[in-house]
Order: structure tokens, then C-alpha cells, then sequence
């Protein structure tokens, strides 16, 4: 059994419990590689360089408001040439921000 201190979660852990936070990591690092990615379009869609969208675009806290800003600029910039590509990108994207904040740290 491998023990741990995790924001409060201390103790030795169940092999299931280690799975869970190993999945769990994963998670969260996956979804910062995805919003480290839409940033990179955002400084693509508005023209400006990487670290100026970044200050803009993490402190958008709201993932609807992001995909909607990001779906103007795309418009702006490219019309109707990518429009299935991004609604089919903003049809996945949907579910994956109502699950977002659903991964926390489970109470022992």
C-alpha cells in the first residue's frame, strides 16, 4: 500500500484509491494540454503573440464564453471556410466542460 498527504487525503491508500488518483491526474493533465491548445488558436484567431493570449484568454473563466469568443474570431477570420470543422470541435468540446469541474478529490 503506498501512502500519501494529498490536500487532506493522508494515509495509506487501497490499490483502488492509488488507480483513482493516478486517473485523476491524468485527467486534469489532459485537460490543461486541451486549454494550453485553444489558447494557441486564440493567439492564432486574434493575431496576437502567445503570451498576450494567454493573459486574455486564462483569465476567461467561463468555458462558454471562451468557445463563443473563439467561434466570433474564427467567423472574423476565416468566414464560413471551417465552419464544419469547428462545430464539429465546439460539439465535442461541450460535454468535456460539463465534466470538468466534476473531477475533485474524493472525500475517504
Amino acid at each position: 500500500m503506498a501512502t500519501v498527504d494529498l490536500l487532506g487525503w493522508a494515509g495509506p491508500l487501497t490499490d483502488g484509491e492509488a488507480r483513482l488518483l493516478v486517473a485523476r491526474s491524468l485527467a486534469i493533465q489532459d485537460y490543461a494540454t486541451l486549454e494550453q491548445s485553444m489558447c494557441g488558436l486564440f493567439a492564432h484567431l486574434s493575431g496576437t503573440p502567445n503570451h498576450v493570449a494567454a493573459t486574455v484568454f486564462f483569465r476567461l473563466t467561463n468555458s462558454q464564453s471562451r468557445l463563443a469568443i473563439l467561434d466570433q474570431l474564427m467567423r472574423l477570420k476565416y468566414g464560413a471556410e471551417y465552419r464544419p470543422f469547428f462545430n464539429s470541435l465546439t460539439k465535442m468540446l461541450r460535454p468535456m466542460d460539463g465534466t470538468r469541474n466534476e473531477i475533485g478529490i474524493p472525500s475517504k
